[in-house]
């Protein structure tokens, strides 16, 4: 029911309200019009629409008419389409805060006169904890880093669907340089000193086909001192390589009795 203000009456024609609420000029038919109240404020209220036409029956013999197969890889009306392979609801979750998921966005190589480089960009998706829709279905590559945290293994998201959960266990990208260094200088010691005891049992070796008296040489015992100190500083530093990388499982989504049941 269309309820107005009248602005004009033509009785046998048309009237012409506006409408309560919109200020929208109206002009209704006279045989549309239900009742009309004159006066100061004028008001007309309208006869509600006729009821639509019943169907019409199909001539007997006809075929009661069928309704059009579903497309290949589409649900049936009333149920819910299947998942598309590789767009998924992700659950972060992390041991530490500060650790974001990214997406990669681009990658490539950078060749120079003697060097050549890989470099790739990327684009900051959440920060855990955080439950996303993530359309990885053009098969682009993903991974956890942040700041001081040292960047997981890359994964990709276009052979799964539905609820994904990701558990990270983010380690310090300062532990990881530590160990690189110790790593490196502990090498370099290692191979120093493999080179000056070396170089001391050629020396000996010399003096005595010789048969002359051999003078003590500082050789030796500076091969060992940097044999053993790079020893010493290359045994952390592996151990330190090993254990700082940020560790990542993927998987379904866990319920409260499967966290228990990891738990103990």
């Amino acid at each position: 029911m269309l309820r107005g203000m009248v602005v004009s009456a033509e009785p046998g024609k048309e009237v012409v309200i506006l409408v309560f609420g919109t200020g929208e000029q109206r002009r209704i038919p006279w045989a549309d019009v239900e009742k009309l109240d004159r006066g100061k404020h004028a008001r007309v209220e309208l006869l509600p629409p006729p009821p639509p036409p019943p169907p019409a029956a199909p001539p007997a013999g006809a075929p009661a008419p069928t309704a059009p197969a579903p497309a290949p890889g589409s649900a049936p009306d009333g149920l819910p389409q299947p998942p598309r392979p590789g767009v998924v609801r992700l659950h972060v979750d992390a041991d530490n805060p500060g650790v974001d998921l990214f997406q990669v966005t681009a990658s490539g190589v950078v060749v120079g006169a003697n060097v050549s480089a890989l470099i790739s960009v990327s684009r900051k998706v959440c920060t855990a904890p955080c439950d996303r829709v993530i359309d990885g279905s053009d098969g682009g590559d993903f991974f956890f880093g942040g700041n001081g945290v040292t960047p997981s293994r890359s994964f990709r998201l276009d052979d799964r669907s539905g609820d994904v959960t990701a558990h990270t266990e983010a380690r310090s990208s300062g532990a990881r340089k530590a160990g690189m260094w110790l790593t490196i200088i502990g090498g370099g010691l290692v191979v120093t000193g493999a080179s000056l005891l070396i170089g001391e049992a050629l020396t000996s070796s010399a003096s005595s086909l010789d048969d002359a008296p051999s003078s003590a040489s500082p050789f030796g015992p500076l091969g060992g001192a940097a044999l053993g100190l790079g020893g010493a500083a290359m045994i952390p530093g592996i151990i330190l390589l090993a254990t700082s990388g940020t560790k990542l499982t993927l998987g379904p989504v866990r319920g409260p009795m499967d966290t228990a049941l990891l738990r103990f």
